[in-house]
């Protein structure tokens, strides 16, 4: 049961929809961010430190990493289901919030707290244009590069080309094997060299 749900204002093409959900993923939950990245949908957590104002239960990690509570969600929706257009995000105040929100209900009427309502959707809103920021500043990587000169290896390129490049060109170095694990390494007669990516800073969004 959604609660209430409002536009952002923000619109976005699909590019810049992969690289939100990219960023969204850098900073989920499991890393002590306020993200949950699904395929058509972010869920927003917050913290016991960054949270709406008038939240007023106390924040647990449960089953998490970190102490986190659900505050809402964002999702995207094209004109028409036209998705060559620009897809316009909006915010959701989930039916798990609303249990936030009966706390604050004023004992005279039991009304809802709209104002918490109000807030809850400002902090969601908050987290938004946050993440599409950090989108905007997250670099892209572009290849793998030798450790021993400036060759680069493009991004969808078999690593064969980089052990080709490697054996043609620094033949000395004495490769032994190649280590793919968390990183990518040469095993080397000097010892162990680890390859890092090229990483490059898209310009703003379109």
């Amino acid at each position: 049961m959604v609660v209430s749900k409002e536009s952002t204002g923000i619109m976005l093409n699909t590019r810049n929809l992969r690289r939100m959900l990219a960023t969204a993923e850098a900073f989920d939950i499991d890393k002590d961010g306020h993200y949950d990245p699904r395929s058509a949908a972010i869920n927003l957590w917050c913290s016991p430190t960054d949270k709406p104002v008038g939240w007023r239960d106390k924040i647990y990690a449960g089953a998490l990493a970190h102490p986190r509570d659900i505050v809402g969600t964002v999702d995207w929706q094209w004109p028409d289901e036209k998705k060559g257009e620009l897809a316009e995000l909006f915010i959701e105040v989930e039916e798990i919030t609303k249990y936030e929100i009966m706390l604050s209900r004023r004992r005279d009427t039991g009304r809802f707290d709209i104002k918490f309502l109000a807030e809850c959707m400002a902090w969601c809103k908050r987290k938004v244009v946050e993440l599409v920021q950090l989108s905007r500043l997250a670099p892209h990587v572009t290849g793998l590069c030798c450790p021993w000169c400036d060759f680069v290896l493009p991004v969808g390129v078999m690593l064969n080309g980089m052990i080709e490049h490697v054996q043609q060109f620094h033949e000395d170095k004495g490769i032994r094997s190649v280590w793919i694990g968390d990183e990518l390494e040469f095993r080397t007669d000097e010892g162990i060299v680890k390859l890092k990516s090229k990483e490059e800073f898209l310009p703003g969004m379109d």
